[in-house]
């Protein structure tokens, strides 16, 4: 078998094992996607609620996209104050107090967007119609693990083929590319360092 042959044949399944790659990675990377379905809302004792869920539905005056954030999710909450009548007029009797005119509190909307930050935390953004936001805390309850993601690996490497007693030492190096690993290696035979070998090499990461 010719050198020619033999480059020929390595870079067919070069190419071979490339294109597996990357349509088995493809196929291991790609997520699944779950659609939320609609839910109603709960009641709690305390006056708190679970908060009803509303696909593709259009919100009327929505939030501005606060920059390098990304929206998790958007929650409307109507608010309706309880019996509490503002006084306008009064009429004054003796010991008695009349009432003459009184007006009701109207209903709020406060429309709300669950925000991902940049450093993998959480924040809340609320706008409310009808109504002024005095005040608000946002109190995280948990601590936020920030992975420093790594792309690129460097390492040596030791060869031993016992049938020939060959020993070689070389130097490796991949990186990350997406759901793949690129890399390659390169070394030399410790007794003969004229014989040096060099390779490449695609993987999927899973």
């Amino acid at each position: 078998m010719t050198n020619k042959t033999i480059i020929i044949i390595a870079s067919v399944c070069l190419i071979i094992g490339l294109v597996s790659g990357i349509a088995i990675g493809y196929m291991l990377y790609t997520p699944d996607t779950v659609v939320e379905t609609d839910s109603k809302e709960k009641q709690h004792k305390d006056g708190s609620i679970v908060i009803q869920k509303v696909i593709d539905t259009v919100l009327q005056d929505k939030l501005v996209k606060v920059k390098d954030t990304k929206i998790v999710k958007e929650i409307e909450i109507r608010v309706v104050p309880g019996a509490t009548d503002t006084i306008k007029d009064t009429v004054i009797s003796g010991d008695t107090v009349r009432i003459t005119s009184t007006v009701n509190c109207d209903t709020v909307n406060i429309t709300m967007h669950l925000l991902r930050n940049k450093d993998n935390s959480l924040s809340v953004q609320a706008k409310a119609t009808g109504g002024v936001i005095v005040g608000a805390i946002d109190i995280p309850k948990e601590n936020v693990q920030i992975i420093k993601k790594t792309k690129n690996r460097v390492g040596v490497d030791y060869t031993c083929q016992l049938t020939e007693s060959k020993h070689s030492v070389g130097l490796s190096y991949s990186r990350d590319i997406g759901p793949f690993v690129l890399g390659g290696r390169s070394g030399l035979n410790i007794s003969d360092p004229s014989d040096v070998y060099v390779g490449v090499g695609v993987g999927i990461k899973f």
